[in-house]
């Protein structure tokens, strides 16, 4: 489950997992109404989503994408059942500190996910998200 959730991110990232590195604790789950989404296809597109929009609200330049000639890094998101963002974990660095502290400082951010949808495992799970900006 856990690879097929890694390849679906990558699909829809454009990426694939590589190496890991120390782990940045998120901060806790904040209450909130969020919807049940109907299957884990669905749920990861819509967690992808909400990262994408914490990072472009936070600034416009770090992206989510799979772009040739850009720097990128890897992070890792691990998330409970219950939607909570357990922890943050850069697995391939940028090389500019600049943007990996940007980048986690946005990520971090996100506490709180929807809910996993009824076909997912009762597990926490891991999500890989490629980020970096276009090199001008």
């Amino acid at each position: 489950m856990r690879k097929f959730l890694t390849i679906a991110a990558a699909i829809l990232t454009g990426m694939a997992v590589f190496f890991m590195a120390p782990a940045v604790r998120a901060q806790p789950a904040l209450p909130s109404a969020v919807p049940q989404i109907p299957n884990r296809d669905a749920w990861v597109a819509t967690c992808v989503h909400l990262f994408l929009q914490t990072l472009a609200s936070e600034d416009p330049g770090i992206q989510i994408f799979s772009t040739p000639g850009a720097v990128a890094m890897k992070v890792m998101v691990e998330i409970a059942p219950d939607g909570e963002v357990r922890w943050l974990r850069i697995r391939e660095t940028s090389g500019r500190t600049s943007l990996d502290t940007a980048a986690i400082r946005a990520l971090s951010q996100v506490r709180q996910v929807p809910p996993f949808s009824p076909d997912m495992p009762h597990r926490n799970i891991r999500i890989q998200l490629p980020i970096g900006t276009p090199l001008s």
